[in-house]
Protein backbone atom coordinates (compact mmCIF):
# COMPACT_ATOMS: atom_id res chain seq x y z
CA UNK A 1 0.00 0.00 0.00
CA UNK A 2 1.39 2.97 -1.11
CA UNK A 3 1.51 6.17 1.08
CA UNK A 4 1.42 9.82 0.58
CA UNK A 5 4.50 11.12 2.64
CA UNK A 6 4.24 13.90 4.91
CA UNK A 7 4.26 17.53 3.96
CA UNK A 8 7.26 19.55 4.63
CA UNK A 9 7.23 21.45 7.53
CA UNK A 10 6.31 25.10 7.24
CA UNK A 11 9.54 27.78 6.96
CA UNK A 12 10.29 29.09 10.53
CA UNK A 13 9.10 32.22 10.97
CA UNK A 14 11.40 35.25 10.42
CA UNK A 15 12.55 37.69 13.13
CA UNK A 16 13.52 40.31 12.65
CA UNK A 17 12.46 42.56 15.89
CA UNK A 18 13.39 42.03 20.15
CA UNK A 19 11.57 43.28 23.06
CA UNK A 20 13.61 45.69 24.96
CA UNK A 21 11.19 46.68 28.31
CA UNK A 22 8.52 49.23 26.89
CA UNK A 23 10.01 48.96 23.62
CA UNK A 24 10.68 46.85 20.11
CA UNK A 25 13.81 47.01 18.63
CA UNK A 26 12.71 46.45 14.75
CA UNK A 27 15.59 45.60 12.19
CA UNK A 28 16.20 48.26 9.83
CA UNK A 29 16.82 46.42 6.14
CA UNK A 30 18.24 47.70 2.90
CA UNK A 31 14.80 46.23 1.15
CA UNK A 32 16.01 47.49 -2.52
CA UNK A 33 20.02 46.77 -2.03
CA UNK A 34 20.41 43.84 -4.68
CA UNK A 35 24.08 43.54 -3.96
CA UNK A 36 23.88 43.43 -0.19
CA UNK A 37 26.79 45.46 -0.21
CA UNK A 38 24.74 48.17 1.81
CA UNK A 39 26.29 48.67 5.50
CA UNK A 40 23.95 47.41 8.11
CA UNK A 41 21.68 49.66 9.79
CA UNK A 42 20.52 50.34 13.46
CA UNK A 43 17.76 49.09 15.04
CA UNK A 44 14.77 51.68 14.98
CA UNK A 45 12.86 51.78 18.64
CA UNK A 46 8.83 51.75 18.73
CA UNK A 47 7.12 51.71 21.40
CA UNK A 48 5.42 48.03 22.55
CA UNK A 49 2.15 49.47 23.26
CA UNK A 50 1.52 50.19 19.19
CA UNK A 51 3.45 47.22 17.71
CA UNK A 52 3.04 44.38 20.12
CA UNK A 53 -0.55 44.82 20.68
CA UNK A 54 -2.18 41.35 21.58
CA UNK A 55 -3.85 39.45 18.75
CA UNK A 56 -7.65 40.54 19.00
CA UNK A 57 -9.42 38.53 15.88
CA UNK A 58 -12.58 40.37 16.82
CA UNK A 59 -11.72 43.72 16.63
CA UNK A 60 -9.96 43.06 13.14
CA UNK A 61 -13.00 41.07 11.99
CA UNK A 62 -15.56 44.60 13.36
CA UNK A 63 -12.61 47.16 11.69
CA UNK A 64 -12.48 45.36 8.10
CA UNK A 65 -16.49 45.09 8.30
CA UNK A 66 -16.77 48.44 8.97
CA UNK A 67 -14.53 49.65 6.25
CA UNK A 68 -15.83 47.37 3.94
CA UNK A 69 -19.21 48.72 4.65
CA UNK A 70 -18.43 52.08 3.99
CA UNK A 71 -17.03 51.62 0.37
CA UNK A 72 -20.06 49.85 -0.52
CA UNK A 73 -22.69 52.08 -3.32
CA UNK A 74 -25.89 51.24 -4.09
CA UNK A 75 -28.09 51.69 -6.74
CA UNK A 76 -30.11 55.05 -7.45
CA UNK A 77 -33.53 54.93 -6.15
CA UNK A 78 -36.34 54.91 -8.25
CA UNK A 79 -39.36 56.73 -7.39
CA UNK A 80 -42.43 55.06 -5.61
CA UNK A 81 -45.85 56.40 -6.03
CA UNK A 82 -46.21 58.64 -3.93
CA UNK A 83 -43.09 60.64 -5.18
CA UNK A 84 -44.36 60.94 -8.52
CA UNK A 85 -45.71 64.97 -9.12
CA UNK A 86 -49.00 65.09 -10.14
CA UNK A 87 -52.93 64.82 -9.00
CA UNK A 88 -54.53 61.77 -7.59
CA UNK A 89 -58.03 62.37 -9.36
CA UNK A 90 -59.64 59.91 -11.76
CA UNK A 91 -58.36 60.39 -15.40
CA UNK A 92 -61.83 59.89 -16.77
CA UNK A 93 -64.64 58.12 -15.35
CA UNK A 94 -65.26 54.70 -14.96
CA UNK A 95 -68.16 53.53 -17.72
CA UNK A 96 -68.68 54.22 -20.71
CA UNK A 97 -65.74 55.34 -22.68
CA UNK A 98 -65.02 52.48 -24.37
CA UNK A 99 -61.39 53.04 -22.79
CA UNK A 100 -59.90 50.61 -20.11
CA UNK A 101 -60.28 51.67 -16.85
CA UNK A 102 -57.94 53.90 -14.79
CA UNK A 103 -57.35 55.41 -11.66
CA UNK A 104 -54.64 57.81 -10.80
CA UNK A 105 -51.96 58.69 -14.04
CA UNK A 106 -49.20 57.73 -11.25
CA UNK A 107 -49.75 54.29 -11.63
CA UNK A 108 -46.87 52.34 -12.53
CA UNK A 109 -48.42 51.59 -15.97
CA UNK A 110 -48.66 54.82 -17.12
CA UNK A 111 -45.72 56.39 -18.94
CA UNK A 112 -44.06 58.98 -16.21
CA UNK A 113 -45.67 56.97 -13.97
CA UNK A 114 -44.06 55.56 -10.73
CA UNK A 115 -41.33 52.42 -11.00
CA UNK A 116 -42.95 49.60 -8.88
CA UNK A 117 -41.15 47.49 -6.91
CA UNK A 118 -37.88 49.46 -7.86
CA UNK A 119 -34.62 49.74 -6.26
CA UNK A 120 -33.99 51.89 -2.85
CA UNK A 121 -31.48 54.05 -1.27
CA UNK A 122 -29.98 52.16 1.38
CA UNK A 123 -27.19 53.33 3.88
CA UNK A 124 -24.88 50.31 4.45
CA UNK A 125 -22.44 52.04 7.02
CA UNK A 126 -22.16 50.84 10.60
CA UNK A 127 -20.77 52.50 13.20
CA UNK A 128 -17.20 52.13 14.52
CA UNK A 129 -15.63 54.34 16.99
CA UNK A 130 -12.11 55.92 17.42
CA UNK A 131 -10.58 54.17 20.03
CA UNK A 132 -11.56 50.38 18.09
CA UNK A 133 -10.01 51.86 14.74
CA UNK A 134 -7.20 52.48 16.43
CA UNK A 135 -6.90 49.36 18.32
CA UNK A 136 -7.32 47.82 15.37
CA UNK A 137 -4.62 48.89 13.33
CA UNK A 138 -2.14 48.67 16.58
CA UNK A 139 -3.67 44.63 16.42
CA UNK A 140 -2.54 44.81 12.32
CA UNK A 141 0.38 46.17 12.51
CA UNK A 142 1.75 43.75 15.80
CA UNK A 143 0.77 40.98 14.06
CA UNK A 144 2.39 41.56 10.91
CA UNK A 145 5.42 41.71 12.57
CA UNK A 146 5.17 38.93 14.83
CA UNK A 147 4.63 36.60 11.85
CA UNK A 148 7.43 38.03 10.21
CA UNK A 149 5.81 39.75 7.50
CA UNK A 150 6.85 43.38 8.43
CA UNK A 151 9.70 45.18 7.06
CA UNK A 152 11.86 47.89 8.20
CA UNK A 153 13.55 50.20 5.32
CA UNK A 154 15.54 54.00 6.13
CA UNK A 155 13.98 55.20 3.01
CA UNK A 156 11.97 54.08 -0.25
CA UNK A 157 14.41 55.37 -2.88
CA UNK A 158 14.20 53.95 -6.59
CA UNK A 159 16.25 55.82 -8.74
CA UNK A 160 14.50 56.88 -11.70
CA UNK A 161 11.14 55.44 -10.78
CA UNK A 162 12.39 51.81 -12.28
CA UNK A 163 9.61 48.87 -12.05
CA UNK A 164 12.18 46.28 -12.07
CA UNK A 165 13.88 47.17 -8.76
CA UNK A 166 10.73 47.22 -6.73
CA UNK A 167 9.52 43.60 -8.67
CA UNK A 168 13.32 42.33 -8.24
CA UNK A 169 13.28 43.14 -4.64
CA UNK A 170 10.04 41.35 -4.06
CA UNK A 171 11.49 38.54 -5.94
CA UNK A 172 14.32 38.01 -3.97
CA UNK A 173 12.64 38.12 -0.82
CA UNK A 174 9.55 35.68 -1.98
CA UNK A 175 6.96 38.24 -1.65
CA UNK A 176 4.05 37.68 -3.65
CA UNK A 177 1.89 41.07 -2.37
CA UNK A 178 3.02 44.19 -0.15
CA UNK A 179 1.47 47.36 0.73
CA UNK A 180 4.82 50.06 1.16
CA UNK A 181 3.17 53.06 3.17
CA UNK A 182 5.47 55.81 3.44
CA UNK A 183 5.59 59.61 5.63
CA UNK A 184 4.98 61.44 2.21
CA UNK A 185 4.88 58.75 -0.97
CA UNK A 186 7.18 60.14 -3.80
CA UNK A 187 6.40 60.05 -7.46
CA UNK A 188 9.15 58.30 -8.40
CA UNK A 189 8.51 55.47 -6.31
CA UNK A 190 4.46 55.15 -6.79
CA UNK A 191 5.73 55.15 -10.34
CA UNK A 192 7.81 52.20 -9.84
CA UNK A 193 4.71 50.40 -8.10
CA UNK A 194 2.45 51.23 -10.32
CA UNK A 195 2.93 48.24 -13.19
CA UNK A 196 3.54 45.37 -10.53
CA UNK A 197 0.89 43.28 -9.76
CA UNK A 198 -0.51 43.03 -6.36
CA UNK A 199 1.13 45.44 -4.53
CA UNK A 200 -0.29 48.79 -3.05
CA UNK A 201 1.25 52.23 -1.73
CA UNK A 202 -0.17 54.64 0.61
CA UNK A 203 0.97 57.55 2.43
CA UNK A 204 1.42 57.19 6.41
CA UNK A 205 -1.90 58.72 6.82
CA UNK A 206 -4.32 56.37 4.91
CA UNK A 207 -2.91 53.70 6.23
CA UNK A 208 -5.45 51.19 7.10
CA UNK A 209 -6.44 47.71 8.51
CA UNK A 210 -8.07 46.30 5.55
CA UNK A 211 -5.13 47.04 3.02
CA UNK A 212 -2.86 45.65 5.33
CA UNK A 213 -4.62 42.59 6.31
CA UNK A 214 -5.18 41.95 2.43
CA UNK A 215 -1.55 42.01 1.39
CA UNK A 216 0.64 39.08 2.54
CA UNK A 217 3.86 42.29 3.42
CA UNK A 218 3.99 44.78 4.69
CA UNK A 219 6.92 47.55 3.93
CA UNK A 220 7.30 50.43 6.17
CA UNK A 221 9.70 53.64 6.08
CA UNK A 222 10.60 54.28 9.35
CA UNK A 223 9.38 57.73 8.77
CA UNK A 224 5.77 56.18 8.44
CA UNK A 225 6.34 53.73 11.70
CA UNK A 226 7.87 56.82 13.62
CA UNK A 227 4.36 58.66 12.78
CA UNK A 228 2.60 55.38 13.32
CA UNK A 229 3.53 55.11 16.39
CA UNK A 230 3.15 58.79 17.10
CA UNK A 231 -1.20 59.23 16.34
CA UNK A 232 -1.82 55.52 17.56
Amino acid sequence: ELVEPAPPPPPPLRVNWALDGAEVRVNVEAFFDGDGAAPPLEPLALPERVFAEPLRADVLHDCVRWQRNKRRQTARASKRRGEIAGSTRKLYKQKGTGRARVGSARSPIRRGGAKAHGPVARDFATGLNKKQRKMALRVALSQKLREGRLTLVPRFDVEGGKTRTVADALKRRDIGSALFVDGEVEDDFRRACANVPRVDVLPEIGANVYDILRRDHLVLSTDAAVKLAGRL
